[in-house]
């Protein structure tokens, strides 16, 4: 067993996907220049974008606010 794994949870989780998104991309064998320009990737990659900025800047907040918090919360 591992005491130490190789990677984060989250950092495998984004290889697992970006794996298999280029595995899509080559079994389709579609052009993957117009891949950007279609509305569906549009509207992913505008939600990816959105949720991932909200939780970074979630954490950061919380990450950098830690002290006042928990000061706050046993008040």
């Amino acid at each position: 067993m591992l005491t130490k794994p190789p990677m984060t949870s989250s950092a495998a989780i984004m290889l697992i996907m970006l794996t298999t998104a280029m595995i899509i991309c080559m079994m389709s064998r579609e052009d993957v220049k117009q891949l950007t320009t279609q509305t569906t990737f549009r509207a992913g990659m505008s939600a990816a974008i959105c949720i991932l900025g909200l939780a970074w800047l979630g954490n950061m907040f919380v990450n950098n606010y830690m002290d006042v918090l928990t000061h706050a919360g046993a008040s």
